[in-house]
């Protein structure tokens, strides 16, 4: 858990493990996740990260915007993609 910001607003973001228990023939599913949560402690975006090799995955999130590094041998290039957001309340 770390203090930072998410689309420029102050934020809790926890990094962690989401299981989805095995289903019939499915079998149990471990993924990495990245949420967001407000100063009231609800739930103001998210993105699950892509799946990697080893115990912690190879990608960053910075201001709710998914950071990973390039797969190409020598590249400094890397690949942003959005998290989710929370609906905004009207």
């Amino acid at each position: 858990m770390t203090a930072a910001t998410w689309r420029g607003r102050p934020a809790i973001v926890v990094r962690g493990r989401r299981v989805t228990p095995a289903e019939g023939l499915t079998p149990e599913k471990r993924d990495w996740r990245v949420d967001a949560y407000d100063e009231r402690g609800a739930w103001i975006g998210g993105v699950d990260l892509p799946p990697v090799e080893g115990a912690s995955p190879d990608a960053a999130v910075v201001d709710g915007w998914l950071v990973t590094p390039a797969r190409d041998r020598g590249s400094r290039a890397v690949h942003v993609a959005a998290g989710r957001e929370a609906p905004t309340r009207a």
